[in-house]
């Protein structure tokens, strides 16, 4: 029993011993496990703090100022957080000090969360800072944490840059131009910001204007760095013997200042050069050359060194094909004394065809105070460029002659046209005509008369000239006549042309055609009793006539003691008294008139006014305005030709001249002994550079450049008055216009425009420069000036006086047309003797007057006033010209007449001719139908040089009880037939037609 107690308790021992081993174990390893574990912790909280201390010193970065603003005494700062490390960057505090003599101040504190990469740049805005007063002691202190704990310091420190004026010139005078500079320099450790300057000057009695500050501000200085403000200045006037300049730089309301006192000295005498240009020659042939000569005058009062001049020019050409090069031929640069001058030459080699407008200045060195000198105007000079004259000529001869085979034979007339196709004058131009017949039986051709005229002195480029010769021609059917044409002529650069032209003449044995009368009338209306009236029957007689109307012509003379080019010339026509002298009655046919040089019979332009109750057949006056040259001891010639209706109708002129008479309503208030007024088209010259007269109500004398007549005498200086106008018998400062009975007719005076006038303005006054107008010399006077009491508004105009008597008016700007007063409430612009008789009140805004210039016209037009005794004009006796330039030759021609009579005691009738067909075996040249009476015409023109027109016909209108002429013109070298209608109706009725007549014509030549 006790061995199996003993048995039971080992065996109870056992599992207990086993499960304390057991959890003998367990507690071992857990315990092992546990210690792993911390260790495990331990190891890498250690890791981590290696980590971090390695984070923290990678992470780095630098902090400044990058803006300051100041407003009201306080600060808005913008710092810069650059991160200069390899980690991101978080800022998550910034704080502000103020340090004062070493004591700190807290201003700011903020918690922030801004984050950078490696590299990037952080902006931080702080605003509202107090604003502290300057001193080397106070300065800002900005820190920045960032969650590593690293702090970023920057500083701010408020001080007072350097600054230094510079003034140049040094010493200073009335009217010199200078600069001034300002030196900042920023001497110290921080930016400065915004830095604006301002420059004065003392005493106040100087008159200096100063330029705005360049720059105008400087955000930010660095420092170390250094800024430049400068100022350009006018001295306009110094009545002190020292000027002090301030300069004073601001900078967040910290204002320094710098100053220099310069010298006034006297107003240095400066030389003033002018320049003139001469060609040899205006005109050169292409691969040619001429010289030009530049003349340059030294004015004084000092000597000037190192003279040269310069060109400069501008090429007009088609297509680029002009080249002008130049070579200064005198290179070596010259020394002028006072009052003397010196000339240097260009050679000007040309190539192409067109126009150089060559420009030339010079510059130098005053000898005396250093300046450099450029001559105030840079004349200029035209160059044409030419290849020369080439001339071609054709014959106009009827292709048939009509004669007989035995003498006399008949006389043809011939025609040889020379057109000069170059682009300069040919000289001496002359026809040779030969003749030579052969076939047929006694062929034979004689020159009877010509040519006519022998010779043409000049013809211009683009111009026709003609040559008439009379010969005589027999032969028969089978006979032809060679004519062979050649002309010469010299051209402007002495080369020797020549054309040649040759024609065949067909001759035609004379025949008259069956039914046809052969009748030569000197005009084209229906002779008498050849007619039938229409509404009787449908028949109408046939003629044949060879027409050419006579035109009518006088002779001008024109002569003047001065040289003029293309001047407007007036001449006063009565083509009543004319037609009077001739024997003849009509009515003038104003678009007949035209204006020949009597030399080369080439047209000029014109232009005409009628007179107040002008009439073609009773009173047919008028003013004919053209352009002539003049030659001092010769006769310059025009002729004048006219036509009346009775011969034929005539067409304008293509082109009519722009410059007109403005007395259109024929008052004799503009036909004065002494001056007729033209009005031109507007030209308004520069103003010139010097000025003679300012102020208010000032005048001033001023000589004149030549002797200038006015009114039949002759004066060498004027009065010049700023109230717009000039006297030559005393000053005059009057401001009063109205009334012009007081103010203006009893004076001598020219009055562009005459009111209350000032200069109030900066560079108002009355200018003088002098000028060449049709090759005259003259004078003129620019006034620039405002009105009294009203300075913003502007009256420019100028009065040009010409050696020869001649007064120009033109006008820039007329802001006002009323002054200011009932004393000067209205403006006057003429002429006045000053006798109260003779004046020309040319434009007013005076209601009381009827002037021929609107004062809303005046900026739009030039007036002209040619004195009349230096341009004498008379008309020579008229003549008949039968063998007018208007017409080539004498024409053959068919004429059909009917007479249409309105036989209705009240009623108008219309009528008009339509075409429908047209047979020819040859050649029409002209095929037209004219209706017409007394005072009305209509024409259609059906066929013309062997081309259809087709027109689109026209109803004419018949009054009752009254005649209308229908004439049908036929010009033709064959036979034709050709179908017409002749339609009628109530007037203004499409509904009421009275018949539609058809006719037939056939022409059967001879």
């Amino acid at each position: 029993m006790q061995n199996t107690a003993s048995r039971n308790r080992r065996g109870i021992a056992v599992p207990i011993a086993t499960m304390f081993m057991i959890l003998i174990i367990i507690l071992s390893i857990a315990f092992m496990i546990y210690l792993l574990h911390r260790v495990s912790e331990i190891s890498k909280t250690g890791v981590q703090i290696v980590k971090e201390e390695r984070e923290k010193i990678e992470e780095n970065a630098e902090l400044f100022v990058a803006k300051v603003s100041i407003r009201n005494l306080s600060c808005n700062i913008t710092l810069g957080l650059l991160n200069t490390g390899s980690v991101t960057l978080t800022a998550s505090a910034l704080y502000v000090f103020l340090v004062q003599a070493g004591n700190y101040t807290e201003l700011y504190s903020k918690t922030i969360s801004l984050s950078s990469s490696p590299g990037e740049l952080l902006f931080i805005n702080i605003t509202g800072l107090p604003y502290v007063t300057p001193a080397n002691t106070t300065y800002y202190v900005f820190k920045v944490v960032s969650t590593r704990g690293n702090v970023y310091t920057a500083y701010w420190r408020i001080s007072t840059p350097m600054a230094y004026l510079f003034i140049s010139p040094p010493l200073i005078y009335s009217g010199c131009r200078g600069s001034a500079w300002l030196i900042v320099i920023n001497n110290l450790t921080e930016p400065l910001f915004d830095l604006t300057a301002s420059l004065n000057y003392s005493p106040s009695t100087a008159n200096i204007t100063i330029s705005n500050a360049t720059p105008s501000t400087i955000e930010r200085l660095p420092p170390g760095a250094t800024a430049v403000f400068y100022w350009n200045f006018t001295a306009l006037s110094l009545d002190t013997t020292n000027v002090t300049f301030t300069a004073s730089l601001t900078s967040f309301n910290v204002t320094i200042t710098s100053n220099k006192t310069v010298s006034v000295i006297e107003t240095p005498k400066i030389s003033s050069i002018s320049v003139k240009i001469l060609l040899n020659e205006t005109l050169c042939r292409s691969g040619s050359w001429v010289i030009m000569y530049v003349n340059v005058t030294n004015f004084g009062p000092n000597p000037v060194e190192d003279v040269l001049p310069e060109i400069s020019m501008i090429g007009v050409w088609p297509n680029g094909s002009l080249t002008v090069s130049y070579t200064l031929l005198d290179t070596t640069p010259q020394i002028i004394a006072p009052g003397n001058y010196t000339i240097f030459r260009y050679n000007l080699t040309c190539s192409g065809t067109g126009k150089a407008v060559i420009f030339a200045y010079a510059y130098g060195r005053d000898a005396a105070t250093g300046h450099r000198i450029v001559s105030s105007e840079a004349p200029s000079q035209m160059l044409f460029v030419r290849t020369g004259g080439l001339l071609s000529c054709i014959i106009i001869a009827p292709s048939t002659v009509i004669t007989t085979s035995t003498p006399p034979g008949y006389n043809v007339t011939l025609v040889v046209k020379v057109r000069n196709i170059g682009d300069v004058d040919v000289y001496n131009v002359t026809p040779t005509l030969s003749l030579t017949a052969s076939g047929g039986i006694n062929p034979d051709a004689d020159i009877v008369l010509g040519p006519i005229p022998d010779k043409v002195s000049v013809l211009p480029p683009n111009s026709e000239a003609v040559f008439k010769y009379i010969i005589n021609v027999t032969g028969t059917d089978d006979t032809r006549i060679y004519v062979i044409a050649v002309v010469a002529g010299i051209d402007y650069f002495g080369s020797v042309l020549s054309a040649k032209a040759d024609e065949t003449l067909f001759v035609r044995g004379l025949m008259v055609a069956v039914g046809l009368n052969i009748t030569y009338l000197p005009g084209n209306l229906p002779p008498p009793n050849t007619v039938t009236i229409l509404y009787g029957g449908t028949y109408a007689k046939a003629n044949l006539y060879a027409y050419k109307p006579p035109y009518f012509r006088v002779l001008v003379n024109i002569t003047s003691p001065f040289r003029r080019i293309n001047f407007p010339t007036p001449v006063f026509i009565n083509f009543t008294e004319l037609l009077q002298e001739l024997g003849i009655s009509g009515t003038l046919d104003v678009n007949s008139i035209r204006v020949l040089n009597a030399t080369t019979l080439s047209e000029i332009p014109y232009n005409y006014t009628l007179v107040s109750g002008f009439d073609a057949e009773t009173n047919a006056c008028m003013w004919i305005v053209f352009p002539a040259n003049t030659t001092p001891g010769a006769v310059s010639q025009v002729y004048i030709y006219f036509n009346i209706l009775e011969n034929a109708v005539a067409v304008p002129p293509s082109k009519y001249y722009n410059v007109s008479y403005v007395d259109d309503s024929g008052s004799s208030l503009y036909d004065t002994y002494y001056y007729i007024v033209l009005k031109s088209p507007h030209k308004f010259y520069p103003k010139p550079p010097d000025q003679v007269l300012t102020d208010d109500d000032s005048t001033v004398s001023r000589p004149l450049p030549f002797s200038f007549p006015f009114y039949g005498t002759s004066y060498t200086r004027i009065y010049l008055s700023t109230n717009g106008f000039m006297r030559f018998t005393r000053p005059d400062r009057t401001w009063r216009t109205t009334p012009y009975t007081i103010y203006f007719t009893p004076k001598d005076l020219i009055a562009p425009f005459q009111m209350d006038l000032d200069s109030s303005s900066a560079g108002a006054g009355v200018y003088e420069g002098q000028l060449t107008l049709y090759e005259l010399s003259g004078i003129y006077y620019y006034y620039y000036m405002n009105y009294f009491l009203y300075p913003n508004d502007w009256a420019i105009f100028e009065a040009i006086l010409l050696e020869s008597g001649d007064i120009v008016f033109s006008w820039n700007r007329i802001d006002r047309y009323y002054g200011w007063s009932t004393d000067c409430q209205y403006f006057y612009a003429g002429i006045s003797r000053g006798n109260n008789i003779d004046y020309l009140i040319i434009s007013t805004s005076d209601p009381t007057l009827t002037v021929p210039v609107s004062m809303y016209e005046l900026t739009s037009v030039n007036v002209l006033f040619i004195y009349k005794p230096n341009l004498l004009t008379t008309i020579g006796t008229p003549e008949i010209d039968y063998n007018a330039p208007f017409e080539a030759i004498y024409r053959g021609f068919f004429n059909y007449t009917i007479i249409i009579y309105n036989k209705s005691p009240d009623t108008k009738w219309q009528v008009r001719f339509s075409f429908d067909r047209l047979v020819t075996a040859g050649v029409v040249k002209n095929f037209t139908v004219v209706v017409y009476n007394a005072t009305y015409s209509h024409k259609e023109i059906i066929v013309e040089d062997n081309q259809i027109i087709r027109p689109i016909p026209s109803w004419f209108t018949i009054a009752p009880q009254s005649e209308a002429y229908v004439l049908i013109d036929v010009s033709t070298t064959d036979e034709f037939t050709v179908q017409l209608y002749l339609e009628a109706k109530i007037a203004y009725r499409d509904d009421l037609y009275g018949y539609v007549l058809p006719f037939t014509v056939i022409v059967n030549t001879p």
